[in-house]
């Protein structure tokens, strides 16, 4: 009786997992980069999610985004201000998280290193 609750439950999940390695999904840009750490980044976030199997949903910043339906192959593009980092989740229906991705906001020194504009001044 225990090998067959086994055996079930095993392939119970060979089955639920077979189903979520297929589905491909993708968060364009990966990062965001400012000068300043004040500073916003506009950015046109493009996700884009196929093969699905069940109806996923997409949700950004904690906010339910859109639902898509069974073996629909779709981009979404979405305007964002982003001050920080963004997690982007992958849900099944039922709010389950399939996947997340992240949105890194990565902060650069834009001010270049000043040099001599003329050479210093010699006697030889």
């Amino acid at each position: 009786m225990k090998l067959f609750a086994y055996l079930t439950i095993t392939l119970a999940l060979l089955l639920f997992s077979n189903s979520l390695e297929a589905m491909e999904w993708e968060v364009i840009p990966e990062q965001c980069i400012v000068s300043q750490s004040n500073e916003v980044c506009d950015a046109k976030v493009r996700i884009s999610v196929t093969q699905n199997k069940e109806v996923v949903c997409i949700r950004i910043i904690e906010k339910l985004n859109r639902c898509l339906p069974v073996n629909n192959t779709e981009t979404l593009s979405i305007n964002l201000k982003i001050t920080g980092p963004v997690s982007i989740e992958l849900l099944q229906q039922n709010g389950d998280i399939i996947d997340i991705k992240q949105i890194k906001y990565t902060l650069i020194n834009a001010k270049p290193k000043r040099r001599r504009v003329k050479l210093p001044w010699s006697v030889f």
